[in-house]
């Protein structure tokens, strides 16, 4: 006869202390961590090694101190094609990460930069400026201006503004230190004029109780408060300061397109108009697309075969880089702001030669 036996219960196991758990936690942590830099280090050596490969065979020339993108033409004498699309700024974040943060710009370095480049490459007969800008800072853009007329007397190199989707206020600006402007017909071009703005919410703040206490060594020195009533001697102080920058604007017009003074009057009150306009205005020379400007500048500089090339700044680790956060700006809505973020937030008035 069997005996029944009685099974005891299973022991339940041990509970871990808080300690245990957070170490566990951590582990756990760093293991996924240590996968996704895995990954990204990966993704990074295979787009390094093909970015290298393209360049080995052929999609990229490097020469005298800077890279260079051959689109056309296998003539001795290069033609120099700057992009310059963007927003005007006179400073931008450097380094790599800056393609995830920053818009499309314009700055005074990094052209400066680009023009010493050309300096140093003899086989450089002329330069075009591809412009797709909408304006932006009133100091960049004269800083820009000079730049340009510098490089032409330095270098007795010709420089053509070939204007694209748009070249207006400041990208207008700019265009006016160039030897010849060409526009397309539909380009959004002119927009001589300059702004200076900011928000007032005042009203809204006394709604929900919102006081500013600002403590000034004088009364102008918070200057446009968005939650003080507009004081209507500073509006008119700003207002002067604009005429005067918009004065500036009127006499590079002036100098550099022979204007008759009458006509100049009429157009320059901030007016956008296209390219065929333009022509007819005489803020443009001719109208054409960039094939168009390259022909006209090969048949200036004598060389029917002249090579095309797109000057770049960034090396092939910044080009890396660009193509990483190229997806990433999507999800950056500053990124995609055509005009200086002060323009549209309160309390930080900025000139701009802006639509």
């Amino acid at each position: 006869m069997n005996k029944d036996v009685t099974e005891s219960p299973p022991t339940p196991p041990k509970q871990k202390g808080k300690f245990s758990r957070f170490v566990d936690g951590t582990k756990r942590a760093a293991s996924v961590s240590s996968n996704i830099v895995k990954i990204g280090f990966n993704l990074i050596l295979i787009l390094f090694l093909l970015s290298f490969a393209y360049g080995l065979a052929g999609g990229t020339s490097s020469r005298v101190g800077g890279a260079t993108e051959i689109l056309f033409g296998e003539g001795p004498e290069t033609i120099a094609v700057l992009d310059l699309t963007g927003t005007i700024v006179d400073v931008a974040e450097e380094g790599p990460f800056g393609a995830v943060a920053e818009p499309n710009i314009i700055t005074p370095r990094s052209l400066l930069k680009q023009f010493e480049t050309i300096k140093n490459d003899d086989a450089v007969k002329a330069v075009i400026l591809r412009i797709n800008s909408p304006g932006g800072s009133v100091t960049a853009s004269e800083e820009i201006y000079q730049l340009i007329n510098r490089f032409r007397t330095e270098t007795a190199i010709p420089v053509i503004a070939s204007q694209g989707e748009i070249a207006a206020s400041g990208g207008y600006y700019i265009s006016l230190a160039a030897d010849n402007i060409i526009a397309a017909p539909t380009t959004l071009t002119g927009s001589i004029g300059a702004i200076a703005s900011t928000i007032n919410v005042k009203e809204l703040a006394d709604r929900f109780g919102i006081k500013e206490i600002a403590v000034t060594s004088g009364e102008n020195k918070n200057f446009f408060s968005p939650l003080q009533e507009v004081n209507p001697g500073q509006q008119e102080q700003l207002q002067q300061m604009v005429n005067e920058i918009q004065q500036q604007f009127i006499e590079r017009v002036s100098n550099e397109r022979n204007i008759d003074p009458a006509l100049l009057a009429t157009i320059t009150d901030g007016r956008p108009v296209t390219g065929e306009q333009a022509l007819q205005l005489g803020l443009v020379d001719q109208t054409g697309t960039f094939y168009d400007a390259v022909k006209y500048v090969r048949t200036m500089i004598n060389a029917p075969d002249a090579a095309v090339a797109i000057y770049k700044q960034e090396g092939i680790l910044q080009s890396l880089f660009q193509i990483i956060a190229a997806p990433l700006k999507q999800f950056n809505p500053v990124a995609n702001l055509r005009l200086p973020t002060s323009h549209f937030f309160p309390g930080t008035p900025a000139y701009l030669y802006a639509p």
